[in-house]
């Protein structure tokens, strides 16, 4: 399954015309697969997070501030612009941060990324759930990266599904 999904990946990269840049979305995924393994991204992992964002300390999940640095480092993408990733902030805690999964889960537009009806390389999946959800990539051929317990992994789209309430998929779309 890797293999395929690795396959149809580079597929898909090889059919930018030569010239043209990659899409946000595919940038964004080549990053995250880079990190696969790194432990930064894992419950007990300390991050420090793009500017604009506030660190996440050990013992908190990081899965969306994973989807967060995937695209604002990965990919370039602006933080907190009308095309860019949103930024959230309590002003009692004086934190900015990403969009949680649950957030990720409502089939509403977030900054630059919208709602879509297909899953696509590069495109953020989230699972809704009480007391949190779950975001990732989505791969190729049923496969996500995230950041799980231990840090940055691939699985399978029908196991992280299991127990899920809700499941969104946004795609990175400037207007």
């Amino acid at each position: 399954m890797v293999n395929e999904a690795v396959r149809r990946l580079k597929a898909e990269i090889e059919a930018v015309p030569v010239g043209q840049e990659d899409p946000e979305r595919l940038r964004a995924l080549w990053w995250a697969l880079d990190r696969l393994g790194n432990t930064s991204f894992g419950v007990q992992g300390s991050l420090e997070m793009p500017q604009g964002y506030s660190d996440v300390p050990p013992g908190k999940n990081k899965c969306n501030a994973f989807v967060c640095c995937v695209y604002v480092v990965g990919a370039g993408v602006s933080v907190n612009s009308e095309n860019g990733m949103p930024r959230f902030g309590r002003w009692y805690w004086f934190t900015r941060y990403p969009p949680g999964a649950n957030e990720w889960a409502q089939p509403q537009p977030l900054g630059g990324f919208i709602p879509a009806c297909g899953m696509v390389p590069g495109a953020i999946v989230a699972f809704a759930d009480e007391p949190m959800g779950h975001a990732a990539l989505y791969v190729s051929s049923g496969l996500l990266v995230y950041a799980g317990s231990d840090g940055v992994k691939l699985g399978l789209l029908a196991t992280n599904l299991l127990g899920r309430k809700g499941l969104a998929v946004h795609v990175y779309c400037p207007r």
